[in-house]
């Protein structure tokens, strides 16, 4: 019965045996199937393709792919040995087949050089992964550094063309007062009235002064706007129209006084304009009443003899070569002015000024008290604008304004 014994349990032994292989073998086919896929892995993974972020995002997932795989790997191993452990040591201490232990042996090396393989195969993917990751960060580097360039290019171009406007608004500028004024031809043209309420400024503001020179308070000396403000009287002032819209303001270039310390001569204020200067401009017309009519603009300057003078202010010459001097001299010194004059020696300044606006911050501080209604309902007094305009009806074209002759 030994011998039968053994006979049964060689053939459970080999039985088993047979198994284990089997099983060997299928794990041989599934580390092959395993190796197969790493390949076709590695071939993909080799095409030459940009790194972007969805190319580093697919990178991360086949490095944890791997590693997974090298996980159950492993695991699936040490059950195979486990297996061939158990098989060896038997309950009766029998040894596998030769043709067993080289296939388990030969298993354990296929697995660990499979191991191998992938874990070099993480390693270059992990090292590809930083390169990019490097290069992306270099590249946003880059990328922040030119936005910077270029936002700084953006301000030194805009600043260039605002310098480039104010060039040519300078340029144009020069243009214009390079133009030999005209008194006659600025007189003669149809200028827009730029007043910012033109109804209030075609009406002009008379109000209550005290006297035939200009005396205001100090609360409207500070609503003036920032070039300050000038007053002339009706002899001074050439209207190109009856609107106000530009005039010619006549004065004499030097005014004598022997009180001067420049050897009695002294250049009058008018002599100081320069074109584009706005100032609010006070007037005294006929009636001795003074009026504000706006802001004016300097436009130009010209100096022109009295015979120049004549053609288109003739009644306006005797008044300014009477203001070159001062009140109280000898009529010998204003006979020797007067010759001056007619040999060109002394010139009469020509100042052209155009209306831009309507100062109604200073207008309402002139602005006199609202008169008493009378009984009918209407005002005690006419209104400035249309008392002013009565008179002038009354008075003929040839009141109030002088118009060019």
């Amino acid at each position: 019965m030994s011998g039968d014994d053994d006979i049964m349990g060689m053939n459970t032994e080999q039985g088993l045996a047979t198994e284990v292989i089997k099983l060997l073998g299928d794990e041989l086919q599934r580390v092959r199937d395993d190796i197969a896929e790493l390949h076709r892995s590695e071939a993909s993974m080799s095409t030459p393709n940009p790194l972007s972020d969805a190319g580093i995002y697919m990178m991360q997932e086949e490095n944890m792919r791997l590693q997974q795989e090298l996980k159950e790997l492993a695991l699936r191993c040490m059950q195979a040995k486990e297996v061939v452990a158990a098989v060896r040591v038997g309950p009766r201490s029998r040894q596998l087949p030769a043709a067993g232990v080289a296939l388990a042996h030969n298993l354990d090396l296929a697995q660990d050089d499979n191991i191998a393989r992938m874990q070099s195969k993480l390693s270059a993917n992990k090292e590809k992964y930083k390169q990019a990751k490097s290069g992306n960060a270099a590249l946003r580097e880059t990328i922040t550094g030119t936005e910077v360039l270029l936002e700084e290019v953006r301000s030194e171009q805009d600043s260039a063309c605002k310098r480039l406007r104010m060039a040519e608004a300078e340029l144009l500028k020069l243009k214009e007062n390079a133009r030999v004024f005209s008194p006659t031809n600025f007189l003669s043209r149809a200028l827009p009235d730029e007043s910012l309420d033109t109804a209030t400024a075609l009406e002009g503001l008379v109000f209550q002064c005290g006297g035939e020179r200009l005396k205001l308070s100090q609360n409207a000396i500070n609503s003036c706007v920032p070039g300050g403000f000038i007053s002339k009287d009706h002899k001074e002032v050439v209207w190109a129209n009856n609107m106000e819209t530009h005039c010619v303001v006549l004065s004499p270039t030097h005014r004598y006084d022997p009180k001067a310390a420049a050897g009695g001569w002294e250049s009058p204020s008018d002599m100081k304009r320069q074109p584009g200067e706005e100032m609010d401009m006070f007037f005294m017309n006929e009636r001795k009443e003074w009026e504000y009519l706006g802001t004016y603009r300097c436009v130009a300057q010209r100096y022109l003899s009295c015979r120049e003078v004549n053609k288109f202010a003739k009644s306006h010459v005797d008044s300014a070569i009477d203001r070159t001097t001062v009140r109280g001299l000898p009529a010998i010194i204003h006979n020797a002015v007067k010759q001056m004059y007619a040999n060109d020696v002394l010139k009469i300044a020509c100042t052209g000024w155009q209306r831009v606006g309507f100062n109604q911050v200073l207008a309402r501080v002139l602005r006199p008290e609202r008169p008493q209604m009378t009984d009918s309902g209407q005002s005690s007094e006419s209104a400035p604008a249309k008392r002013h305009r009565r008179d002038d009806d009354n008075a003929g074209k040839s009141s109030k304004r002088h118009k060019a002759t």
